[in-house]
């Protein structure tokens, strides 16, 4: 029964998330792109189940993204997957800090926050968007191959890392190239 069920909200998590991945949401005006999206849409990945046991430790877990030119990130949010409240935060790579934290509330379809103060992003970095749950949630491609590095409209996104801690922890212990954890949606806007 509980494959069944697995399967039924696997299934569900698809039709929502194809539902929201269409190139219109991915390329918007002015070269900016959701690249995450554009990701998904383009590997055509679908969400993965996790086993979920019981007391699971805290888990940091992101995104490493780099830029071939200035930018700044101008929308941050949530894919509709994720199911609650998510709290992301950006990275600086290079500095082990965070720049900024922000909370999607969940209204239950993806949801974008535009920033009233864009986050700034110099060419060559890297960077880190990253969330940190309890409940691991992700997409990956049907056949279980990496699909990163993946590049478009001047922005990378390199690999999926994770590190066991509290929130704020820099996840930088485990390194991914078949998944994207979390799902974080952000979008580049080129200087």
């Amino acid at each position: 029964m509980k494959t069944y069920n697995y399967t039924i909200v696997t299934i569900i998590l698809l039709i929502l998330l194809s539902a929201c991945s269409n190139d219109d949401d991915n390329n918007t005006a002015n070269g900016e792109v959701n690249i995450i999206q554009s990701v998904i849409a383009e590997e055509n990945l679908s969400t993965i189940s996790f086993l979920v046991v019981s007391n699971p430790p805290e888990v940091e877990r992101g995104v490493v993204f780099s830029t071939s030119i200035n930018g700044e990130i101008t929308k941050i949010g949530r894919s509709d997957i994720t199911g609650d409240a998510t709290i992301y935060r950006i990275f600086d790579v290079a500095n082990h800090s965070i720049i900024q934290e922000f909370t999607i509330p969940d209204s239950g379809v993806s949801n974008m926050l535009v920033l009233a103060t864009p986050i700034s992003i110099e060419a060559g970095k890297k960077y880190i968007i990253s969330s940190n749950n309890t409940k691991p949630y992700g997409v990956s491609r049907q056949d279980a191959q990496d699909f990163l590095p993946s590049s478009k409209n001047n922005i990378t996104l390199e690999k999926t890392v994770t590190k066991d801690g509290p929130p704020g922890t820099l996840p930088d212990a485990i390194e991914r190239y078949d998944i994207l954890y979390g799902v974080p949606l952000f979008v580049f806007s080129p200087n």
